[in-house]
């Protein structure tokens, strides 16, 4: 289990609920969820609600209920945040239920159709321009750290601490060789910044079956190249759908709104630094299978 994950224990998280003052006696289910905040399901009799735990920042839920507050505007769809708040050591996020399910719950047929209205929803992100100034995760002052996207490439491969927590799974001649093609490959990396979602992930978007009922998690939104957020896509749902060709299908309907130069170099450049990123995570939060599980997924994509 990730040392990152949030433990809370039965008592916590009723004190929390308690704190809430909702109708009484909700049925709780535990939902899976990210790899830092828990997440909980509160069922009343007419409806449900989405109760998020981290122990670690609040900064996460303040991206929610920035995004929902205005990004919605422009037809995005983001599920209502109710209330965000800290009670002892833990911050929470309560927030409506987006309707349908997650997208990597559909089967290939349904999320095909789905995943077109998921470039959609994208494409409307894509055309807000950045709040503030810099490439990477933006913060609350709305600005990123990185003055530029070379820099930020750096940033996010340039992972110096790795050799101070080493794990007996972490193979750091893998680590250096995505680092050397990374490198390679940043000549290709556009200077236009776009408003991105960087953790667009199938389990972060629902559907009915026909459209995108709900984006969620912003924690990671950032200032960058558009791309990033198919890389993203493509990343953790390599089984799933041919989302490069889908997306290429999808930005030819749009002429002159995205520039798609380079694309497979761009793509293979955003693969590597997810794959890279997600590496280091898993050593040192202490993750051996996803720590593998990753090494297989750069292997699919021909990188390793």
């Amino acid at each position: 289990m990730s040392t990152f994950k949030t433990n809370i224990s039965k008592k916590q998280l009723d004190s929390i609920i308690a704190a809430l003052a909702l109708d009484p006696n909700p049925q709780i289910k535990a939902l899976k969820a990210g790899e830092v905040s828990a997440a909980y399901e509160l069922e009343f009799p007419n409806y449900s609600l989405i109760l998020r735990i981290n122990k670690h920042s609040d900064s996460g839920f303040w991206k929610d209920l920035y995004a929902y507050n205005n990004f919605t505007q422009y037809g995005i769809s983001i599920p209502r945040i109710i209330k965000n708040g800290r009670k002892g050591q833990f911050y929470y996020s309560l927030s409506e239920k987006c309707p349908g399910k997650q997208l990597d719950s559909f089967n290939n047929e349904e999320g095909r159709v789905m995943e077109y209205d998921l470039f959609a929803q994208l494409a409307m992100l894509h055309a807000i321009p950045p709040m503030g100034k810099g490439y990477g995760v933006w913060g609350k002052n709305l600005q990123a750290k990185k003055a530029g996207s070379i820099n930020n490439l750096h940033y996010v491969i340039g992972d110096r601490d790795i050799k101070k927590i080493i794990k007996p799974f972490t193979k750091l001649d893998i680590h250096k060789k995505l680092q050397n093609i990374a490198l390679d490959l940043e000549t290709y990396l556009p200077k236009e910044r776009y408003l991105i979602h960087a953790d667009s992930g199938f389990n972060n978007s629902f559907g009915d079956g026909r459209h995108i009922t709900g984006l969620i998690d912003w924690a990671e939104s950032s200032y960058g190249d558009f791309l990033y957020d198919i890389a993203w896509l493509m990343f953790w749902n390599k089984n799933a759908l041919e989302t490069d060709e889908n997306f290429l299908k999808f930005a030819g309907l749009k002429p002159g709104f995205y520039n798609t130069d380079h694309f497979k170099e761009r793509i293979n450049c955003y693969i590597i630094t997810i794959g890279f990123g997600s590496l280091s995570f898993f050593t040192r939060s202490d993750q051996a299978k996803p720590y593998q599980d990753t090494i297989d997924i750069l292997k699919h994509f021909k990188i390793l």
